[in-house]
């Protein structure tokens, strides 16, 4: 295709700049589930590690919250919020709250679809600070 990127962006750093666009607390820790898997993301405000739960580790989402603390190595300097969003139309899990990646624009026009959490990834990427 002789295509030649310019720049090369990591998912977790997509979702991080939506949330922070999207003004999502700083401190809270992010969560975006996938098909098959639950990609964890840093507070943006907060040393930078992200990582992939396979659906096989989580017995149920109501225990997402407990993985999470062991996994983040920064976690006393969270709050205790825990934000989600997911390609699909997955119900939020219990003690989480959905945010919309659209609320990292300034002017959005109806009809706006259904589930943003699936444009989260996108809306990182248009709002990056590189490309501003």
């Amino acid at each position: 295709a002789k295509l030649f990127p310019e720049t090369v962006e990591l998912t977790p750093c997509a979702i991080q700049a939506a949330a922070s666009a999207a003004g999502v607390p700083a401190e809270s820790l992010l969560l975006h589930r996938l098909e098959q898997h639950w990609l964890w993301v840093a507070p943006h405000g907060l040393p930078f590690q992200f990582g992939l739960l396979e659906d096989e580790d989580i017995d149920e989402p109501a225990r997402l919250r407990e993985k999470l603390t062991t996994l983040y190595r920064h976690r006393k300097l969270c709050n205790d919020e825990l934000y989600f969003t997911s390609t699909g139309e997955d119900p939020v899990p219990d003690g989480m709250r959905s945010w919309s990646a659209f609320d990292a624009f300034q002017q959005v026009s109806p009809p706006l679809p259904v589930n943003p959490g699936a444009f989260a990834i996108a809306a990182g990427l248009a709002v990056r600070a590189a490309d501003n």
